[in-house]
Order: structure tokens, then C-alpha cells, then sequence
């Protein structure tokens, strides 16, 4: 080659050799006979295109962010933010994958590709935290952002936390912006020991938690949350109070988890040693073994109910209306202890701090009126038409309705939760059962079944509240009931009931001639 041609000599990469080196070619013709000169020159074309494509998206983006809402032509701005990143991403990421990770560090610095810093730092980086803390610095909380975001999409909860350690109040930011995350965010506050927010936190998360053991463990640390976040005077203040009471009616409801699952268990004594191995399988058992009248009679409920209580020994939570229906549906309340259902399912009712006022009305009218249906009130009333006064009362204090009105009575339970056996009459919506399964997907459960299979109960009901004196055995009940709640309080005064609906239904329906 002449000298003319020194001065045309270009410089290009080798193979084995540092970002940013180069080579000498004393021959363009070199470049042709090397595949490894020719591939050296075809990358840095690539970078030097992939920065001019960069330069002018960037410069349209920029544009754009610049106009006014009405001057926009935009019609979503989030999308064109996501679009100009996917580009990015697009245009960045094959020059990693040929080896050029050099370019992809500087290009993404250069047009603030965090989240392409983010892949490139764990990816390629020996020691990726020393470039992430570079970046910190640099970029600060918009390269924070997608090294959370990172982090979260890779569930490293673990080193999510502990960058935040490092940068409190970016990780607070973050938190605040995404709410999803309040499962996680509880902690950070407690680092920081701020501790009513962080029991705030779990209650809040606590009611989308689906299983039951995980949602009573986040209860009870919301609540040692909860009492470390308060001064010793603050002990009686009616926010305090509520506060903890509103704890502990949520941790209330696993001792009915309890219950339930210890009745199922008992069930199985009756098969031996032939209990089903799945939880399918077990459900369909208890099903037929306490739930077996409804089969017949009202096949909706009882499909549910067996969906229900599988999903209990399953481990899942339960809404309210779940737990209400297993613990009142059973076809059998033999004794005392298994009659206390019903009122333990008036006290999960008023335990809720979340049920919907048409929820809740549908849970007490439908306790009141299975209440009212388990006794056999056509073969009460005939053995009274002509019994003595100790019978009457010994056969009243015999039933379930007095049982459960003495139960409510004794917690203190305010007048929305009493309804007489007229009030008690099923009239909830189709809508209303429509949202109720919605989420179930049940085969054969469909709330148009359900609204029929709840009639059902209300032509019984009608019967004994017709035929049967039903609405006046009820007041007498109430008037024992009272009785002797002022006794074992050793009140002389008389009152006939929690409220004055009470007293006054008690008033105008006194016991009748027992001789009919």
C-alpha cells in the first residue's frame, strides 16, 4: 500500500481485547479476509445505528412529553412512556446478546434505560451491587424505582427489603405508590419502627389473605404491633379500645374455625376405619353425615355447604355468610353445647367489621329463622295445650330458640340482632345470591337455586307461626329468658329484653289459657 493510504487506515475491535480498543488494519482488504475484523466492524455499526435510533426516539419523546394535553395526539401518555422504553429494550438488547454489553451500559445510561441497567448489572456484573450503588448516586430514585420493580418481579423480597434498609424513604415512596405490596410493607415500618402503621397494615391485608393459618398469624402480629405503637395512658382511650377490639373479633373467628373442624373429625367416628383419604372425598362424608337433610330438600344449600367445608379442611378462610351457613344448616343440635351454634353465629356476624348491611341482615333473619325451624313447634304446642306451668317452662327452656335467645342476651347483643319469628321470614334478592357465588364456580350451585331452596324454610315457618303459637311461645321465652338473666345478676328490676323492641313484643304477646 502507498502512503496515500496511511491516512485512510481505520481502527477497529478485536476479539479478546477491552471495551473501547481497537485495532490497526494496514489494509481495508484485511477487513474481508477476517471474519473476525468483519464481525469487529458490523458491531460497531450496530451500536453507532442503535445510538442514532436511540438519539431520535428519545427526541420524539422528549417532544411529545413537551405538548400540551390538548396539542397531544396522544390518547394514552402512559403507553406512548411504556412504548419508548420497549424500544429501548428492542433496540439495546441485541447488542448484549453479540457481546457488546459495553454499548448496552452506556447507551441505557445514556437515555436512562434503568431497567436495562437493572438486567445488564445482575447479568453481567461480577459485582453487580457496587455498579447498582453507582447508579444510586447517579440516577437516584427513578433508577430505585426499577431496581424495586425488579426485585418484586423476581420475588427477592428478601433483598428488596434490605436495599430499603439503605434508602428508607425511597423504599417508602415506593411502597406508597404500590398498594399490592402492603403485605410486605408492614415490615419496612417496623424496621423503621413504626409500628401503628405497620398494624394498620396487617389488618388491612389480613382480609385478603386466603388462608387461614397465614391470615390469623398476620392478625396476631398486628395486633403485638398494635400494643407496642401505644403509651400506657393510652390504654383507655375509646380510639385504643376499638382499635384492639376490632383485633380481637377477627382473631374470635378461628375458635369457630376450631370448632367446625373438630365436629367434622368427630363425624368420622361413625365410619371407622373407613375415612376417606382425599379432602373431597372427606367433604362429601361430612356432608352426608351433619348437612344430609338439605340434600333432598334443598340440594343448592347443600352443594354449597359441602363446597364450603371442604374448603375449610382444606385450610382456606371463609366469608361470614360461609361460616354462618355451616354452623346453623346441620340437620342435628342434640344437645346444649351444639346448640350453641346459633348464637355463635349471631356473635360472628356482629364480629365482622367488613360485612355489607344486606349480608348481614340476610345472616341474623336466616339464623332467627333456622332457630325457629329445629324445634318441632306443631308437637310442642299440642303437649302444652294442656300442660301445668312447670312443664311449659321446663319444655320451652328445652328448645333451641331459648338457648340461643339466653345466649344473645347474655353477650350483650344490641336490637338489630334479634328478629321475632314474623320478621324472620326469607326475603333476600336473586341479586343478592348472584354476587354470593359468583366467585365459587360450584357445579349445581346458582342463585336462583338457592332463593328457591330458602323458601323451602319459609313455608315451615309460616306454619308454625300460624298454627302453632310460635310468635307466642317466643314471648314467653323472652320473658324467662330475662328472668333469669336479672337473677343471676341479682337485678329486681323489671325488664323484658336487651332493647325496647323486645320489651314490647314480650308485652303484646303474653302466654294464652295453656288449656287452648
Amino acid at each position: 500500500m502507498d502512503t496515500s493510504t496511511a491516512g485512510q487506515r481505520r481502527r477497529f475491535p478485536s476479539q479478546g481485547m477491552t471495551a473501547g480498543q481497537t485495532e490497526d488494519f494496514t489494509d481495508e482488504q484485511d477487513i474481508y479476509e477476517s471474519p473476525q475484523a468483519l464481525w469487529s466492524v458490523l458491531k460497531n455499526q450496530l451500536v453507532f445505528l442503535a445510538d442514532h435510533i436511540l438519539s431520535i426516539e428519545h427526541q420524539r419523546f422528549l417532544w411529545s412529553e413537551g405538548l400540551t394535553l390538548s396539542e397531544s395526539t396522544s390518547e394514552d401518555p402512559l403507553a406512548e412512556h411504556a412504548e419508548y422504553g420497549q424500544v429501548r429494550t428492542a433496540v439495546i438488547q441485541p447488542l448484549v446478546e453479540i457481546g457488546r454489553e459495553d454499548a448496552g451500559f452506556s447507551l441505557a445510561e445514556k437515555y436512562h434505560g434503568y431497567a436495562i441497567l437493572v438486567e445488564l448489572a445482575f447479568n453481567y456484573e461480577k459485582n453487580p451491587n457496587t455498579r447498582i450503588e453507582y447508579y444510586m448516586d447517579k440516577f437516584g430514585t427513578q433508577f430505585g424505582f426499577a431496581l424495586y420493580d425488579y426485585y418484586v418481579s423476581k420475588q427477592r423480597y428478601y433483598d428488596f427489603l434490605k436495599h430499603g434498609q439503605a434508602h428508607p424513604e425511597m423504599l417508602n415512596q415506593y411502597l406508597t405508590q404500590h398498594k399490592e405490596l402492603q403485605g410486605l410493607a408492614w415490615l419496612h415500618d417496623v424496621y423503621q419502627k413504626q409500628y401503628a402503621p405497620a398494624s394498620q397494615k396487617l389488618l388491612d391485608t389480613s382480609q385478603y389473605e386466603s388462608h387461614a393459618q397465614t391470615r390469623q398469624t398476620m392478625l396476631s402480629l398486628g395486633k403485638l404491633a398494635f400494643l407496642a405503637s401505644i403509651q400506657p395512658e393510652q390504654l383507655e382511650l375509646s380510639s385504643t379500645v376499638d382499635t384492639q377490639a376490632e383485633f380481637d373479633d377477627a382473631l374470635d373467628v378461628f375458635s369457630v374455625y376450631q370448632r367446625l373442624r373438630e365436629q367434622y373429625e368427630a363425624s368420622f367416628n361413625s365410619v371407622d376405619d373407613k375415612v376417606p383419604k382425599t379432602t373431597e372425598e372427606k367433604g362429601e362424608l361430612i356432608g352426608q353425615t351433619l348437612y344430609g337433610t338439605l340434600k333432598k330438600s334443598q340440594p343448592t344449600l347443600y352443594h354449597l355447604v359441602v363446597y364450603q367445608l371442604t374448603r375449610l379442611l382444606q385450610g382456606f378462610t371463609l366469608s361470614t355468610e360461609d361460616l354462618v351457613e355451616l354452623l346453623t344448616l346441620k340437620s342435628h343440635y342434640d344437645t346444649p353445647q351444639q346448640r350453641i351454634d346459633f348464637g355463635l353465629a349471631l356473635d360472628v356476624l356482629r364480629q365482622s367489621h367488613t360485612l355489607s348491611d344486606e349480608a348481614r341482615d340476610y345472616g341474623i333473619r336466616m339464623i332467627w329463622r333456622r332457630v325457629c325451624l329445629l324445634d318441632n313447634w306443631e308437637h310442642i304446642d299440642k303437649s302444652l295445650r294442656r300442660a301445668s306451668d312447670e312443664n311449659l317452662t321446663n319444655t320451652l327452656k328445652d328448645t333451641t330458640l331459648y338457648a340461643t335467645l339466653l345466649f344473645a342476651r347474655e353477650q350483650g347483643m344490641s336490637q338489630e340482632y334479634f328478629v321475632c319469628p314474623t320478621d324472620a321470614y326469607f326475603d333476600s334478592t336473586s341479586q343478592y345470591f348472584t354476587h354470593r357465588v359468583e366467585p365459587y364456580h360450584v357445579d349445581k350451585v346458582t342463585a336462583e337455586g338457592l332463593v328457591r331452596d330458602h323458601k323451602v324454610d319459609t313455608k315451615t315457618l309460616n306454619k308454625y307461626t300460624g298454627k302453632c303459637r310460635l310468635t307466642t311461645y317466643y314471648g314467653e321465652i323472652l320473658r324467662m329468658v330475662n328472668t333469669s338473666i336479672r337473677e343471676a345478676e341479682g337485678d329486681e328490676e323489671e325488664h323484658w329484653g336487651p332493647d325496647d323492641h323486645l320489651t314490647e313484643f314480650a308485652s303484646n304477646h303474653p302466654m294464652m289459657d295453656v288449656e287452648g
